[in-house]
């Protein structure tokens, strides 16, 4: 696991505001190698594809859990992807998915929808 995912999605973005989306296993190579970014989005992916890429050291990687493929989304899929995988975080709409993932040890990232200033309130 990277040293860089032990901090916080904040920190690691004081100095870089950039966060690279990635989908696809060649996305993520390109990435890692053309890229000094400390944080990495994935999305629309299979994780477990991607493992041997997000085990070595260097960004901190997030998971959007709402629209990844091949791990389910509770408990046992959220332990999976911070110990096994190395996961710094995960993104959900759904509150729930977001305090097991707090259990788990992921930082956590609630995405809203707002079509105007007041879905905010």
């Amino acid at each position: 696991m990277s040293t860089q995912s032990r901090r916080s999605m904040a920190e690691l973005l004081e100095h870089s505001k950039v966060i690279p989306v990635v989908e696809n296993r060649a996305q993520l190579q390109q990435v890692l190698k053309t890229s000094a970014c400390k944080v990495v989005l994935l999305r629309h992916c299979n994780p477990l594809e991607l493992a041997p890429l997000l085990q070595q050291a260097g960004p901190a990687f997030y998971v959007n859990v709402d629209h990844i493929e091949g791990v389910h989304v509770d408990a046992a899929g959220l332990h999976y992807l911070a110990s096994t995988l190395g996961i710094a975080g995960i993104l959900s709409a759904n509150p729930k998915t977001l305090v097991i993932g707090k259990t788990e040890g992921l930082e956590t990232v609630l995405r809203i929808f707002a079509a105007d200033s007041t879905g905010l309130e």
